[in-house]
This record gives C-alpha cells, structure tokens and sequence, in this order.
C-alpha cells in the first residue's frame, strides 16, 4: 500500500462515517465490537505486541490470505 490508499481513523471517527460505508479495515488493539464499516475487518493486537508476539503475527497474516482476492482482485 502507499501513504495516499491509507486514512488513519479513530473509533470516533469511524463512528462519523455514513451508515453503510465500505472499505478494508484493519483494526488494531481494542477495536469496537461493531464497527460501522462493512467490508473485509482485519482485526489484530497492538504494533507493539504483534512485533512481539509470533503467533499474533501468524494470526494476522492468515486473515489477510483468507481475504486476499477482495485486497488483490486482479492477481488470480
């Protein structure tokens, strides 16, 4: 990805979105239960724990192959 495909956003601000929104989230840490976005929701610990943590990281990696077509549509 590069810088201008990314907004960093809150839970607040994310709350501020039109109801129905869609885009790919990654959420990371304590993330809201329901977010108001739909779409393919990545969800994962902190930075700081997942450079810590191997099995987050594996975890992590696994959602983003599980949802690969949605990020790559044009590599199959």
């Amino acid at each position: 990805l590069r810088a201008d495909q990314v907004m960093l956003l809150t839970p607040d601000r994310v709350a501020m979105l039109p109801a129905g929104s869609e885009c790919p989230t990654w959420w990371l840490g304590n993330a809201p239960s329901s977010p108001a976005l739909s779409g393919v929701q990545l969800r994962s610990p902190s930075l700081d724990e997942l450079y810590q943590n191997p099995q987050a990281r594996q975890a992590l990696w696994k959602q983003i192959c599980q949802n690969e077509d949605y990020f790559f549509p044009d590599a199959g």
